[in-house]
């Protein structure tokens, strides 16, 4: 290979003087900032050169062209950096350009190659001996203020071409510096190449992301949150603002300065700061998103929050046992205060028979809870009734129906005693013990309060002289959902009565 190349200098010199006229185009690029040269490769021929992004970029590829030369054979004719700018976390800001000024002649085929996004060149190796034959680039991830990371490594194909002397280099940066451009020897080919390595200027840290403790909420609880910068705060800390962007129709359900602190200050050397965000109680559900700034042109930043309306936790009984014809009162509560005008559940009773609730029941404004009557009926029986609160916002999985057994307790007959063995999901055993044996045979009669949930056998045959009976309890279905019940009533052949109260969801339980 070296013997096909002449001596540049002896062969060319009577056309180096119009030649380097023409070359003045490409010398003058030259940083007036402190630059970091690499080690450099090639041969001693040609005119300096230095080609540099500028002061505010990095250097994240290389352009050159390459032709064929009488003696010396194929080499690269031209070679220029690619650069972009980079925010103050390392993201490139823009798409990466070659720059206008290059070294060397500006002709040939036009190849190049670019690192990764937000990688920049760190190093670079290749072939050369009198002049530089082909390059490889190694490129490095971007970190915070213009920094790199040591994860050097060769991205890309090689730009120009092997030769027999083997690949040399790799030849890098200061450590944590990225290129900033190129520099070495060229006339009409690249003699020697080699980088200059600058941390660039970057801009002021903006804002990366920002976090909040939960995506949705229920109105008029509070939400924390943390924004994080794409790099530290410079001194003196750095003030991030919060927007919040609602609809128009929602915006009187957002407090006139939802964050605290506002504006928030991320204290130097630091990348994070936590907020609070009021919310209020909705009527509907209400969506927010909060934009911090500052932000950046090529990473917009925004948190969507939900907010929703108040829906209902629970059903209860004041007391959950009474006795027929007392004084009952319910409660329902929700998971959050009222909206302004307030909201109101619907309310039910199963069986209206035993117990009676108004159709509906207010929740003031500002408050989570409401009371309502429950008129028992003054029957000398047993029952049961479930009571039901429903028609509030349920978010999605949730549950629409609140629910509560009442359970009315009749006297107690001593004639005979009630009692249930062997429960299971599908039913279980009844027994019926006499407190004397009948002297002839009888009948007792048994009623379920919802024998299409519960069933009884209607009657059972009493043998003279017997004492204990058994019967089954048989589950028929299962409420479509929540719960149900139902009561048992026995009715020896004295007239006598006695009841048992079951509850009946996905199993069979016994409550009174």
């Amino acid at each position: 290979m070296q013997q096909q190349r002449l001596d540049r200098g002896k062969q060319l010199q009577p056309l180096q003087p119009l030649i380097r006229l023409g070359a003045i185009y490409f010398l003058f690029v030259i940083s007036i900032h402190a630059q970091n040269p690499t080690t450099t490769f090639g041969g001693p021929g040609g005119d300096p050169y230095s080609v540099n992004c500028g002061n505010d970029k990095i250097m994240v590829g290389l352009q050159i062209k390459t032709g064929s030369h009488f003696a010396v054979g194929y080499q690269i004719n031209m070679a220029r950096p690619i650069c972009v700018s980079v925010d103050a976390g390392g993201d490139w800001v823009g798409t990466p350009a070659a720059t206008s000024s290059y070294a060397g002649t500006d002709s040939g085929t036009l190849s190049s190659v670019t690192c990764p996004t937000n990688q920049a060149v760190t190093g670079f190796g290749g072939y050369a001996g009198l002049y530089v034959d082909g390059i490889s680039l190694a490129c490095s991830s971007m970190r915070e203020l213009g920094t790199v990371a040591n994860d050097q490594a060769y991205f890309g194909n090689l730009l120009g071409f092997h030769d027999f002397e083997g690949m040399k280099g790799i030849f890098s940066c200061v450590p944590g510096m990225p290129a900033n451009g190129i520099s070495g020897h060229a006339h009409d080919w690249l003699d020697k190449f080699g980088l200059t390595c600058h941390t660039p200027t970057t801009p002021s840290p903006t804002v990366d992301s920002i976090t909040t403790t939960t995506n949705t909420l229920v109105g008029g609880n509070p939400v924390q949150g943390t924004v994080f910068l794409n790099a530290p705060a410079p001194s003196g800390g750095l003030r991030v603002g919060i927007s919040n962007q609602v609809d128009v129709a929602d915006a009187a359900f957002i407090p006139s300065n939802p964050t605290t602190p506002d504006p928030l200050n991320v204290p130097a050397t630091t990348k994070t700061v936590s907020f609070g965000f009021n919310t209020l109680p909705v009527p509907h559900v209400v969506t927010v998103k909060l934009n911090p700034g500052p932000g950046s042109a090529s990473h917009f930043v925004s948190k969507t929050i939900t907010i929703l309306p108040p829906s209902l936790t629970s059903v209860s009984l004041s007391p959950s046992v009474t006795s027929p014809g007392g004084s009952e009162t319910g409660t329902i509560t929700l998971n959050g205060n009222a909206p302004v005008g307030g909201v109101a559940a619907n309310l039910t009773s199963s069986f209206s028979s035993v117990a009676t609730v108004p159709p509906s029941v207010s929740v003031s404004p500002g408050t989570n809870s409401a009371t309502f009557p429950i008129t028992v009926a003054s029957t000398n029986e047993s029952g049961c009734s479930v009571i039901s609160a429903s028609g509030l916002f349920t978010p999605q999985g949730g549950t629409s129906i609140r629910q509560s057994l009442l359970t009315v307790k009749g006297p107690l007959n001593s004639a005979f005693k009630l009692g249930a063995n062997n429960i299971s999901a599908s039913g279980a055993t009844g027994t019926i013990f006499l407190e004397q044996a009948n002297r002839e045979p009888g009948t007792i009669t048994l009623v379920s309060s919802n024998p299409s949930l519960l069933g009884v056998p209607s009657t059972i045959p009493v043998p003279a002289s017997t004492q204990s009976l058994n019967f089954a309890i048989t589950v028929q279905s299962r409420p479509p959902s929540g719960i149900s019940c139902a009561a048992i009533t026995v009715t020896d052949p004295h007239g006598n009565k006695n009841s048992m109260v079951f509850l009946i969801d996905t199993s069979l339980r016994r409550v009174e």
